[in-house]
C-alpha cells in the first residue's frame, strides 16, 4: 500500500466501499434537495450559516458521495488515458495542457467527494426544493441559502449533511475548489504526522509530500492553491509557455513532459514535485500526482470493500 494512503485510512472512507451497485442519481445537489417519501430531520447552525439535514440514513448517503465521486474518477481516467501521446505532439500540445489540468481538477473532486465533502453549485431549482425542506423545520434560520458554490459535508455519523457556504475564496468555481482541495492536503499531512497507525519516520514522508504539492500549487502568488489555474488560463487564453503553433517547446522538452504524465497510474509518492523546475514540469508532476493519488484510492476502497473490485467507485477507474 502507497504511504500516501495512510492519513486516509483516519477518514470515513469506508462507507463508500461498500457501494456496489450503480447510484440511480449521482448529482449530489439535485439529489439531497428533491429526495421525497423518506423521513428526515432538519435543523440550522445560524454561526455557521449551515442547513443540516439527517436523513436517518447511512447507505443513502454513501451511494449519493460514491455515485457523485464515481463520475469524477471516470471522467479524470477518460481525460488523461493516452494523453501522454498528445503532449508529444506539437500539433496537440497546447490542448493536451488543458486537458492535463480538468485531469486534475476531476482528480481533485473525486478525492474531496472520497472523503465525505463535496463542493457543488446550488442553481434556482435547488434553492426551491431547500427552502421547501425547510417547512418541515421547528425553526428557521436566521441567514438565506443563496445561490452559488456550497459545501455539502457528510455529518452525523455519515447519516446526515450539512451545506454551507462560507464563502472562503474571492475568485471564481475553480479557485474556490482549490482553497478547498489545499485546505484539504494541509489537514491529511497533519493527520500523518500525528497519526498511531504511522511511524513517525512514515509520517513525515507523507506530510513533506504532500507539503511539497501544496508549495506548487501555492506557486506564483497564488496562495489560495490554484496555481494550475492560473497556468491553464495562461495556455489556454493568453497562449503562453510556446504552447500554440508555431511557437512549439523543443520536441525534448514535450517528450519529458509526456513521460511525467504516463506516471498516473503509479505511486504517487515516487512523482518529484520540485519547486526549482520550470512551470510546465512542476503543472505536470502536480496533475499526474492528484491523478495517482485518486487511482490509489480508489485501489484502497477495493481492498476494504466485502466486494472487492465490485466496489463502485473501484469499477470507475476502467477506461471506458
Amino acid at each position: 500500500m502507497s504511504l500516501i494512503l495512510l492519513p486516509f485510512s483516519e477518514v470515513a472512507m469506508v462507507p463508500l466501499a461498500s457501494v456496489c451497485k450503480r447510484p440511480e442519481i449521482s448529482h449530489i445537489p439535485d439529489t439531497l434537495t428533491t429526495r421525497r417519501g423518506h423521513g428526515y430531520d432538519i435543523d440550522f447552525d445560524n454561526a455557521e450559516k449551515s442547513v443540516l439535514v439527517d436523513f436517518r440514513d447511512k447507505d443513502f448517503l454513501a451511494a449519493v458521495f460514491c455515485g457523485d465521486a464515481a463520475r469524477f474518477v471516470r471522467a479524470t481516467t477518460h481525460t488523461i488515458d493516452g494523453l501522454h501521446k498528445e503532449l508529444e505532439s506539437g500539433r496537440t500540445f497546447p490542448w493536451a495542457l488543458v486537458k492535463l489540468y480538468y485531469a486534475a481538477y476531476y482528480s481533485g473532486h473525486a478525492i474531496l467527494r472520497a472523503q465525505g465533502t463535496s463542493l457543488s453549485f446550488l442553481d434556482g431549482t435547488n434553492l426551491r426544493n431547500i427552502k421547501e425542506l425547510t417547512f418541515a423545520a421547528a425553526t428557521q434560520p436566521d441567514f438565506q441559502v443563496k445561490r452559488g458554490q456550497h459545501t455539502f459535508q457528510l455529518s452525523n455519523g455519515s447519516s446526515g449533511v450539512s451545506i454551507s457556504n462560507k464563502g472562503k475564496s474571492d475568485g471564481g468555481v475553480h479557485e474556490e475548489f482549490w482553497h478547498v482541495l489545499k485546505e484539504n492536503l494541509a489537514t491529511l499531512g497533519k493527520t500523518a504526522l500525528s497519526s498511531d497507525t504511522v511511524t513517525q519516520s512514515e509520517g513525515q514522508q507523507i506530510f513533506s509530500k504532500l507539503t511539497d504539492l501544496e508549495q506548487v500549487i501555492s506557486g506564483n502568488g497564488c496562495n489560495g492553491g490554484n496555481w494550475l489555474s492560473f497556468v491553464r488560463n495562461a495556455v489556454q487564453y493568453r497562449h503562453h509557455y510556446n504552447s500554440w503553433p508555431p511557437s512549439n517547446l523543443r520536441a525534448r522538452e514535450r517528450r519529458t513532459l509526456a513521460q511525467i504524465s504516463a506516471l498516473w497510474k503509479s505511486d504517487p509518492m515516487d512523482i518529484a514535485l520540485d519547486e526549482r523546475a520550470s512551470d510546465l514540469v512542476r503543472f505536470t508532476s502536480a496533475a499526474v500526482f492528484l491523478v495517482a493519488m485518486l487511482g490509489r484510492i480508489c485501489g484502497w476502497m477495493a481492498e476494504v470493500s466485502p466486494e472487492g473490485r465490485k466496489c463502485y467507485l473501484y469499477s470507475a477507474t476502467r477506461p471506458a
